[in-house]
């Protein structure tokens, strides 16, 4: 069967579109696995020991909605509000922070860092926790008064002193990911899809 060489660019274009969608969609979220030793407090609930994927949904917002999930990713657990924050120098591996410890309470989880990289995500308490958690471990925390968190949410700052201080955006919005896996498929998947033309085009010669 022979193909036209009017049909034969189309189609590997095709082919080429086909080939990158899967990988961009692959770079719209950042997850990790999670493994829990003990109870965690996170925004808006405590966690039991066991394991867990943790995932940021969007990567290009400068609020982040994160979901706590099963091993299988079959159901969500909890869906919380994020910000980004930097780590220096860049965690080697996934990095989770924890306030400090609270008598007689649960360790709560502060921040997220990805591996590799200097930045991650800072997690948003419910006004009343964070409060709360300002005041008994004597750090800022950050916070927010929606019940049910958006990336539109107000966040505030809230110091152990219970001021209130209007969040303030990283000077430039970090980007989950290096982009160099994204572009070494691509050139890979442009490099098969040149060979195919070449084949395609001395079969039609």
């Amino acid at each position: 069967m022979k193909v036209s060489r009017r049909l034969a660019y189309p189609l590997a274009l095709a082919f080429l579109c086909v080939l990158a969608v899967p990988v961009a969609r692959a770079d719209n979220a950042w997850r990790t696995p999670l493994r829990l030793s003990e109870p965690t407090e996170i925004p808006g609930k405590v966690l039991q020991p066991g394991a867990y994927v943790i995932k940021v949904v969007d990567t290009a917002r400068i609020r982040s909605i994160v979901q706590f999930l099963n091993p299988d990713e079959t159901e969500v657990i909890a869906t919380v509000l994020a910000v980004p924050t930097r780590r220096v120098p860049a965690a080697e591996e996934t990095e989770f922070t924890y306030f400090q410890r609270q008598e007689g309470a649960p360790q709560a989880m502060k921040s997220w860092i990805y591996p590799g990289e200097n930045f991650g995500v800072e997690f948003v308490y419910p006004k009343a926790e964070a409060i709360t958690l300002a005041e008994k471990t004597h750090e800022t925390v950050y916070a927010t008064p929606a019940p049910e968190p958006t990336i539109e949410s107000e966040v505030v700052a809230v110091t152990p002193e219970r001021k209130e201080i209007p969040y303030q955006p990283l000077p430039t919005l970090p980007k989950t990911g290096s982009d160099l896996p994204l572009i070494g498929l691509l050139a890979a998947a442009s490099l098969a899809g040149a060979a195919g033309l070449k084949i395609l085009g001395n079969r039609i010669g």
